[in-house]
């Protein structure tokens, strides 16, 4: 709010009434103080609001930053955002000293080595320098400024004095007296530890003043008058204080308001009591509110503190976190973001911490994005030879997408296509490239087998048919004389089977099935000795097995189900071998030996024909592989 000075025409008091105002005024603060002190608090929060700007800058352009407030008119208004340039820099230096010296025992080198140096902070300190010169410059002129100014009041004073003893006029002399009330009004400030013995001086040369010129009733009811007008807009304008939404520049307004009560003269005995107690009234509800101020400013900043340690804790927890994949650092990214975020919407810590807790967190958030350059850093050399991987598959695949060995490259694509699936991952871009070129060379050959195939379907009912006619053939074969004739022409029949190709695989279970009985059946009714029987019968078996997509299995099966069969006969010709030296000779002993003895030698006897067995099936297995 402007003070409408122009309107206001102070007149001197005398010594005693002025004092006695004076005594009362509950401030103990003078203007400079509380642009100093009371107003500082509000002039860092803007300042600092409005130049967030500077923690983006790097080093070279926080000295251009800097440079522009090298000058004699912007360092004083420009105090506070230039520290925050200057603690910016330091911070970023010491940000890049880390670095160096990271990288340089990163790269092998001997701490005790280690040398750092970067021209940008002797440009910093120059720019820096120059300004602490232009500072100390202004703070000097103040202070000369301060010392004059109160020379020029002491100057007053004593032509206040003189004013007594000058043989002129009463309106002459009044007019040197108002003359000397406005030069006084004029001066600036003085030091400090100056300003109430300057003012008390004043105020007692202004009661002996008047006393001295005894002014006319007339004119002094004038003077009280205006002053009375005067004050009372003033009682106004402090009454008008208390709806100032910012009550830092109402408590600053007051100070104004003091300086200028101070100014003006006084006031009628019956209405001086009345007028300052208005005027204290309202000046102690905007002292009430400026303290309450204060103390909700300072219990906010409690509460920012906690808040802010809580969200440095938050960057902490996740910088300890193991982070693994690309999605996981993606997702704590974005929470770091996000609690940046809310730290900007949050107001200043108390002053002895905020330095302390800003660069808590600056640390969490700068070292959670170290690891995560490493974490990229490692990604994109394990990118790198995921990508050569499927490089190489590619190039296997484009080599055998012309072979017809359909069984065996058929296992060795879906090989590939296993082993594609197990390649860890590559950039989206340079996935979708070589996966097209892979699908590619499968497809070609897929297509090609899916060709080959549509032709064999039409030859495997063919083959179907063909059996059916052989199964039938069988069926009807009629038992001859010789008996061998009849096992001749099975065994024609047999080998007429195994010659057709494969059937429909839904079929070939089936007919298998119907086969092996139709054969069984023929072989229980030929008239041959049991050796020879069985092994014609297990020729015919072995030819069957042959005939089968798994014949190698099931024959290796079959020989392992003999082995088998051998050790167990092994086994108990062992225990009947063994038994055999319990007993002596005597008549009741000789009919157990030999029936052990008939038994050991039926268990070699059948060892002999499994092995028979065994070679029959072995011979069979060669000669169908020849």
């Amino acid at each position: 709010m402007e003070l409408e000075q122009e309107h206001i025409q102070p007149i001197a008091e005398s010594e005693l009434a002025h004092n006695a105002e004076l005594e009362q005024l509950p401030l103990t603060q003078d203007s400079e103080q509380v642009s100093a002190s009371a107003v500082e608090a509000d002039l860092v929060i803007e300042a600092l609001d409005s130049q967030t700007y500077i923690y983006d800058l790097d080093l070279s352009q926080l000295i251009i930053e800097l440079q522009k407030y090298n000058a004699k008119h912007l360092v004083a208004e420009h105090r506070t955002t230039i520290e925050i340039i200057r603690a910016e820099f330091y911070k970023k230096l010491k940000q890049d000293l880390e670095k160096h010296k990271q990288q340089f025992i990163a790269d092998g080198g001997d701490i005790k080595d280690f040398v750092y140096s970067n021209e940008v902070e002797q440009e910093f300190k120059q720019v820096y320098s120059s300004i602490k010169e232009l500072r100390a410059q202004i703070t000097e002129e103040l202070e000369n400024e301060k010392q004059k100014n109160l020379r020029e009041r002491l100057a007053i004073i004593d032509e206040l004095k003189d004013l007594v003893t000058k043989q002129e006029s009463i309106g002459k002399t009044f007019q040197e007296f108002k003359n000397l009330q406005d030069r006084w009004r004029l001066i600036g400030a003085v030091p400090q530890s100056e300003i109430k013995s300057l003012w008390e001086k004043y105020h007692h040369q202004v009661g002996v003043f008047y006393d001295y010129v005894k002014i006319n009733k007339e004119l002094r009811d004038l003077d009280l008058k205006r002053n009375l007008e005067a004050k009372l807009r003033l009682c106004e304008k402090a009454e008008s204080l208390l709806l100032e939404s910012q009550i830092v520049k109402a408590f600053a307004q007051l100070q104004k308001l003091h300086d200028l009560w101070r100014e003006i003269g006084p006031v009628a005995d019956d209405k001086k009591d009345e007028l300052w107690n208005r005027f204290k009234d309202a000046t102690a509800k905007i002292n009430k509110a400026h303290q309450d101020y204060f103390a909700q400013l300072k219990d906010q900043e409690k509460t920012n503190f906690g808040l802010k340690t809580g969200l440095c804790e938050q960057v902490e927890a996740l910088v300890e976190t193991e982070l693994n994949t690309l999605k996981q650092w993606n997702e704590a990214t974005e929470q770091i973001t996000n609690i940046q975020k809310v730290w900007k919407t949050i107001g200043f810590a108390p002053q002895k911490y905020n330095t302390a807790v800003y660069e808590r967190f600056c640390k969490a958030c700068d070292a959670f994005f170290v690891r995560k350059r490493e974490f990229f850093h490692t990604i994109k050399e394990e990118e790198d030879v995921n990508k050569q991987k499927r490089i190489d598959i590619c190039v296997q695949a484009e080599q055998m997408k012309s072979r017809t060995d359909w069984k065996q490259a058929t296992q060795d694509f879906l090989d590939l296509q296993q082993a594609w699936k197990e390649i860890g991952p590559i950039s989206h871009k340079e996935s979708s490239k070589l996966w097209n070129r892979f699908r590619a060379a499968c497809d070609e050959y897929f297509n090609a087998r899916q060709q080959f195939y549509k032709g064999k379907e039409s030859e495997q009912h063919s083959n179907l048919q063909l059996k059916l006619d052989v199964i039938q053939k069988i069926k009807d074969l009629q038992q001859e004389l010789n008996p061998q004739e009849t096992l001749q022409k099975l065994q024609a029949l047999q080998k007429e089977w195994t010659e057709i190709g494969f059937v429909p695989a839904k079929k070939k279970d089936v007919i298998q099935k119907e086969y092996k009985e139709a054969v069984q059946k023929q072989f229980e009714a030929i008239q041959l000795p049991n050796d020879q029987k069985q092994k014609a019968m297990l020729q015919v078996k072995v030819q069957t097995l042959l005939t089968d997509s798994q014949s190698a299995e099931k024959i290796t099966a079959e020989v392992v189900k003999l082995q088998n069969k051998i050790r167990v006969i092994e086994s108990e010709i062992s225990v009947l071998e063994n038994n055999l030296g319990f007993f002596s000779k005597s008549k009741n002993s000789d009919t157990i030996i030999a029936d052990f003895e008939k038994k050991i030698n039926k268990g070699k006897d059948e060892i002999e024909r499994i092995k028979q067995q065994i070679r029959v099936i072995k011979s069979l297995k060669d000669n169908q592989s020849k």
